[in-house]
């Protein structure tokens, strides 16, 4: 299995987003592909066909102490979710605490999944330093986080590099510039000045296009939405990106 994490160094940078369209990238190509949402917001089945946030998902199977894959959702493009689900407070509490007192919970849930050697797994991890995030890094074959093309992701790169360099195993690692917009002049400069700072470490970037949210609103991607439109075009160039630099399982090309 491959191992792929979605991480932040802050929320509303559009992680979820990029976790559920490169899932089904890949699975349109004949990939296997499961997705582990870590984050609590639970947002994620909102993006492959559920109406609504599930209630059962991740955290409660492990508080539950049953096979958490047993809540999975199956979309129409094949993709495998398993939603964090809905907690009280005090059991996202127990959950967190669960998490704190064991440094590999992550990696031994990812150890014991059983699907076939080629099957890709993508986390999609909450905002670093979170513990869970942290536990995605360290599980994952590659890193890639998310960032904005404005001044608050530009300050918060030190940080995510720093993390990543200290939780990271052997896995490779990488930025990707989301809601890029060559017409707007600071963007535009911001682009420029990290893709210089960067070079190698910043994957094919994906463009501001209204698709997206109107996508969210029918509980779809952009590629099944709109899947002829510039953020459908790049979210398939992140994945052949994703293929020549982190070694991703190919599946059959479109």
């Amino acid at each position: 299995m491959f191992v792929l994490a979605l991480t932040s160094a802050k929320g509303g940078v559009g992680r979820t987003t990029f976790a559920a369209s490169l899932a089904t990238v890949l699975a349109q190509r004949g990939v296997s592909v499961l997705v582990l949402e870590l984050d609590p917001q639970n947002a994620l089945s909102l993006h492959l066909g559920a109406v609504q946030a599930p209630a059962n998902g991740l955290a409660a199977g492990v508080l539950n102490g049953i096979n958490p894959l047993d809540a999975a959702l199956c979309n129409a493009d094949g993709v495998y979710c398993l939603p964090f689900g809905q907690l009280e407070p005090a059991r996202l509490d127990a959950f967190r605490a669960r998490v704190a007192r064991e440094p590999a919970w992550l990696a031994d849930l990812l150890a014991n999944i059983n699907m076939n050697a080629n099957t890709v797994i993508v986390l999609d991890a909450p905002p670093l330093p979170s513990l869970l995030a942290v536990q995605a890094v360290r599980a994952a074959d590659f890193t890639l986080s998310v960032i904005l093309c404005d001044m608050a992701s530009v300050l918060a790169l030190d940080t995510c590099e720093r993390y990543h360099a200290a939780v990271a195993g052997s896995g490779g690692f990488a930025h990707v510039l989301n809601q890029v917009n060559p017409t707007r002049p600071l963007r535009r400069k911001l682009a420029l000045m990290l893709q210089q700072r960067l070079g190698k470490r910043l994957a094919a970037p994906v463009h501001q296009d209204e698709s997206v949210s109107d996508a969210l609103a029918q509980s779809m991607t952009v590629l099944q939405h709109a899947p002829f439109s510039q953020a459908a075009h790049d979210f398939q160039g992140l994945a052949d990106w994703l293929l020549e630099h982190a070694q991703l399982p190919a599946g059959r090309m479109p």
